[in-house]
């Protein structure tokens, strides 16, 4: 089954312009891998230093990839000084169109 989330983050307004570059450049090198579907980097209208980002991967083991890349790292590594709270949110979401949905009911045609 896919795997989808929502990352989110705020950034202290010192490091709007870099983070803004940082993540430009990690959404790049995250679509570029196997098993990623989907990587959309947003920010608030009402708040352009908070930033909501849909993923999706093919699977768990796609994300678990992800996560352990070298790129993921060097990214979270780079941002953390610039966030607010030092870390970012990961929610988990269930795809509700997809059989076994969030009540384990199947999908609706």
């Amino acid at each position: 089954m896919k795997k989808v989330l929502l990352a989110q983050f705020t950034v202290a307004p010192s490091g709007a312009e870099v983070v803004r570059q940082l993540v430009v450049e990690y959404a790049h090198a995250v679509r570029a891998e196997k098993g990623n579907r989907l990587f959309a980097p947003t920010t608030r209208v009402d708040d352009p230093n908070s930033y909501v980002i849909f993923e999706e991967y093919e699977n768990d083991a796609a994300f678990a990839l992800h996560l352990s890349t070298a790129h993921c790292a060097a990214f979270n590594a780079a941002i953390a000084p610039w966030i607010d709270g030092g870390a970012t949110t990961l929610i988990d979401l269930v795809d509700i169109e997809s059989v076994g949905g969030p009540n384990g009911s199947h999908a609706l045609v």
